[in-house]
Parts: structure tokens; C-alpha cells; sequence
């Protein structure tokens, strides 16, 4: 009679602890799934990081003391976007560095007929992909800021906003090419001035847009 008794109480205790472990296995698994779903529309999101190499044109001013133009030279400019895509959707969300290294000819000036300068634009944005292909057509805004560097003055710091047309071409799933042809504008708001020091500026201005286009090419990652 022990020996069936202990068997007994061995069986159960072996019942019970198979029955706890399966229950502990579901919940596991239950657990596991919930993480999965809650995962995966991080997973979904995608990024993109897209270095750029382009020209940047046009440019001008107009002085308000003299009528002359402050005109910015036509040069190469390179940068970076970072695109983001929450629902994988092909709206993304951007954030957009460029630079441009030039030169801005001074019509009025006899002392200083160019100063060199550094306009950085510094922005964030939406792209909207139209398709969803191979090739990829977008359209995008941008606002921001244009921090303008000349050499031997202070720097400026101006309110910024810019429009994108372009292409993207997806050779695989997380690689591709990419053509952009953007519109820049930098607001100068009220009587300021440019290529300042010590209190004074050698030009000023009345409020207006300074308009510059860019044409790039780009080689981006997606993951």
C-alpha cells in the first residue's frame, strides 16, 4: 500500500508540474506573440540615408542703399537626407543638410569686390513617393534655416524653406540612385543687413527672397 500511495503522490506531483510547465510554455508563447505584433510595425519602419554631390545656381540681392546686386556665384554643393518612413508608405519624413561653398561678387563695392562664403541650408521636410515601383517619382517641402558664413564677417543666421521634384530608382530593395532638382529660398525679413563687423555692414538690404536652385545626384541605403 506505500508503495502504490507514493506512486500516487509521484504521478500527481508530476501531473501537476507538466500541467504548471505547459501553462508557464503558453503563457510564453502568448507573450512572444504579443512582442512579435507589437514589433513589427517597427520593423515596418524604414529609413533611408542618402548622400548627395549636385551645383547650386543663382542667387542674388539687392542692396538698399545702392541698387547694386549682391550676386552669389554659381558652384558645386554636397550634403546628406535622412528620410524616414513610419507606415512604409512612401511619405517620409526628411531631414536635409546642404552645403555650398561660393563666392559673393559685390557690384558696389571697389574695396571689396568678393568675399567668400560659406550657405549652409539646414532643413526638415515630407517627400511623398508617387509610386510604388522601380522608379519612384517624389515630391517634397522643406523648412528650416540658411546659416550664411562669409569669410572676415559675421555670420547669419536666416529663416529658410525649399521645394524638391526627383526620381528614385531602387536597383534592389535597399539600394538605389536618386536625382533631385530642389528650390531653396532664404527670407530676408526687414532692414538687415550682410557682410557685417564691429557694429557696421558693408551692404543692407530691404526685406525680399534670395532664391538659389540645386541640381544633385545621390546613391541611397534603405534598411
Amino acid at each position: 500500500m506505500l508503495w502504490i500511495e507514493m506512486g500516487f503522490k509521484f504521478c500527481f506531483k508530476q501531473s501537476s508540474a507538466d500541467a504548471i510547465s505547459s501553462h508557464m510554455k503558453s503563457r510564453m508563447l502568448l507573450v512572444l506573440g504579443l512582442l512579435l505584433v507589437g514589433v513589427q510595425p517597427v520593423l515596418a519602419q524604414r529609413w533611408t540615408i542618402s548622400p548627395f554631390a549636385g551645383y547650386r545656381f543663382g542667387g542674388s540681392l539687392q542692396s538698399s542703399s545702392t541698387g547694386a546686386e549682391i550676386l552669389i556665384d554659381d558652384s558645386l554643393s554636397y550634403g546628406l537626407e535622412l528620410d524616414f518612413d513610419p507606415m512604409d508608405s512612401g511619405l517620409k519624413f526628411a531631414l536635409l543638410y546642404s552645403h555650398q561653398g561660393t563666392t559673393a561678387q559685390l557690384t558696389d563695392s571697389l574695396l571689396n569686390p568678393s568675399v567668400d562664403v560659406d550657405v549652409d541650408q539646414i532643413m526638415v521636410g515630407a517627400i511623398q513617393e508617387l509610386y510604388d515601383d522601380k522608379f519612384r517619382p517624389f515630391v517634397g517641402a522643406y523648412v528650416g534655416a540658411t546659416y550664411m558664413q562669409p569669410t572676415g564677417y559675421e555670420n547669419d543666421l536666416k529663416f529658410g524653406f525649399g521645394l524638391a521634384v526627383g526620381m528614385n530608382y531602387y536597383i534592389t530593395k535597399h539600394f538605389g540612385v536618386r536625382l533631385d532638382l530642389r528650390g531653396f529660398g532664404t527670407l530676408i525679413n526687414g532692414d538687415t543687413g550682410f557682410l557685417c563687423a564691429d557694429g557696421s555692414c558693408l551692404v543692407e538690404w530691404s526685406g525680399s527672397v534670395m532664391w538659389q536652385g540645386e541640381a544633385a545626384g545621390s546613391i541611397f541605403v534603405t534598411f
